[in-house]
């Protein structure tokens, strides 16, 4: 219903004919591409309760475990997909299907992870070289 506001809204809103036009001859793209938009859209504006805040684990590591340190100083999205990768053991295709993100860029994020572990000088030595 909102996308139907939505188009006779825009519709009646331009002024400019070629756009007002291509609004009321293809009104089926318009619905397509305005009910895409309130997808991404209502995505972004997801609200978390502060009590889910309040009840997340704590995320500083057990004293004396260099990995779990390391791990813990990777970004949330690195540290995400390290854990689905090596821990929970899924494929990279189905990491990007749980996250809802694009293959290549669980790659990316995956490669920048592994870099900035072999980087951290608490574990370096539990890399070859």
């Amino acid at each position: 219903m909102a996308v139907i506001a939505e188009f006779f809204a825009t519709g009646t809103q331009r002024r400019d004919r070629r756009a007002l036009a291509s609004v009321l001859l293809r009104p089926a793209e318009f619905a397509k591409n305005s009910a895409i938009t309130a997808m991404r859209k209502s995505r972004r504006e997801t609200s978390v309760d502060d009590t889910v805040l309040d009840n997340l684990p704590d995320e500083t590591p057990p004293p004396g475990d260099p990995i779990d340190a390391a791990i813990a100083g990777l970004s949330a999205e690195r540290r995400e997909v390290v854990v689905l990768r090596f821990v929970d053991d899924l494929s990279l295709e189905e990491i990007a299907v749980a996250l809802d993100i694009p293959l290549g860029t669980v790659k990316s994020r995956l490669h920048l992870a592994i870099k900035q572990l072999r980087d951290d000088i608490r574990i370096k030595d539990l890399f070859a070289p």
